[in-house]
């Protein structure tokens, strides 16, 4: 296909010859091949940027299977069957007020390490965070039967991994943290909501407010 068009003009009657015809060639080949290679670069960079942006919400497997689906990365929304977990620290503002900074930072950075993988290995989508909590949905890219099962039992294995992490936090002089976590099934509205540059994918509707 056509990617351009040079065109050289003399005025004088046949001042081109045949060598100066490959010599435009030539110059034409390798603005070709420099034009398709900046379009191929232009590609490489979206789908790497479509790559992040997915690996924000799904684990790595899941975000590499998703990159060619348009879905999760226009904007507008449709209505879905999703079960949506909310799971946050207990008294966290009790907690700020009566310990430092750096330690509150240390002991909500842990929380989040500890629950996010979880959310992950159960096929859950991060939806967010949430100053000391963080919001799951599963059901999203696509409903299962299972998904209110597999968010029970992700938050199962949170509350086994948040007791394995407060004995951590304990032998290391940082205080213990224990988490609510709260589960709700319904339809919701689930899409990408922003602009085209800057866009994050969510649901909204009553089973998050219930879930919450």
């Amino acid at each position: 296909s056509c990617i351009g068009v040079i065109n050289f003009r003399d005025n004088v009657k046949s001042s081109f010859g045949p060598n100066d015809l490959r010599f435009f060639e030539l110059i034409a080949d390798q603005l070709s091949i420099t034009a398709s290679l900046v379009r191929t670069y232009q590609d490489l960079l979206a789908l790497e940027k479509k790559r992040m942006n997915l690996g924000r919400y799904f684990s790595p497997g899941l975000a590499e299977r998703l990159v060619a689906d348009d879905r999760m990365t226009e904007l507008g929304g449709q209505r879905r069957m999703v079960s949506v977990l909310f799971a946050d620290i207990t008294g966290f503002t009790t907690l700020v007020d009566a310990n430092t900074v750096e330690d509150v930072v240390e002991v909500l950075n842990r929380f989040f390490e500890t629950v996010v993988p979880v959310i992950f290995k159960h096929g859950g989508m991060l939806d967010k965070f949430l100053g000391d909590g963080v919001m799951a949905v599963f059901g999203i890219p696509d409903a299962d039967d299972t998904d209110p099962v597999r968010a029970i039992r992700c938050a199962v294995d949170i509350q086994k991994g948040i007791e394995t992490l407060t004995e951590q936090l304990e032998k290391e002089g940082l205080f213990p943290i224990s988490v609510g976590i709260g589960i709700a099934t319904g339809i919701v509205l689930a899409g990408n909501i922003g602009t085209k540059n800057q866009m994050n994918y969510t649901v909204i509707g009553e089973p998050v407010n219930l879930a919450q």
